[in-house]
């Protein structure tokens, strides 16, 4: 199953792939391949989210197989947020010679089963809000970003947010399956 991606720098250069946690998509990575301009960076939307299939399974057997199926065996680097970490980490120890580095930001690597389930299953739940700033300020409490930039919290959640028919406001996990997308901005 060949996953969606997006792609920046010159498809010759030393590759980077990457991979995000269970509440965002492969574009939550533009910021940093632009700091990278001499490497082919890679993001990939994994299974379930973005524009990729939404078709189960999800189990991380099919995500590894849909990585390989969608970058192929060449040497890359690694990176992996979150759920997109215990990824990364399963794919280096499946072909450690085709990683040379491997980055893990905040990996899901050693979550008890049950917890890693009803951190899923909380995502997958449908939540709206009545602003922005709300949307905003329960992704701060839920994941416990206190300590993380607001304003990058904000740029992160305006790139990827849907309005409603009755005017309340979501994270959007997929472009192929949203509702009515919306540029927000904050006044935070």
């Amino acid at each position: 199953m060949t996953l969606a991606l997006d792609e920046w720098g010159a498809q010759g250069a030393p590759r980077i792939v990457c991979l995000h946690g269970v509440r965002n998509h492969g574009l939550h990575f533009a910021p940093l391949a632009a700091e990278l301009p001499e490497y082919h960076v890679v993001a990939l939307d994994l299974l379930g989210h973005g524009d990729s299939p939404w078709e189960p399974p999800w189990d991380i057997g099919a995500h590894l197989d849909a990585i390989v199926e969608t970058v192929g065996v060449r040497e890359s680097v690694l990176i992996g947020h979150s759920f997109g970490g215990r990824l990364a980490f399963e794919l280096a120890a499946r072909a450690p010679k085709l990683v040379p580095k491997l980055v893990l930001l905040d990996p899901a690597i050693l979550l008890p089963g049950h917890v890693a389930l009803a951190a899923a299953e909380n995502a997958r739940t449908d939540k709206s809000y009545v602003s922005f700033d709300e949307l905003v300020d329960r992704r701060f409490d839920e994941s416990q970003l206190h300590l993380a930039p607001r304003e990058l919290v904000v740029e992160d959640l305006a790139s990827h947010v849907q309005t409603s028919a009755d005017g309340r406001i979501a994270a959007q996990a997929s472009t192929a399956n949203s509702g009515t997308s919306a540029q927000c901005s904050a006044t935070s």
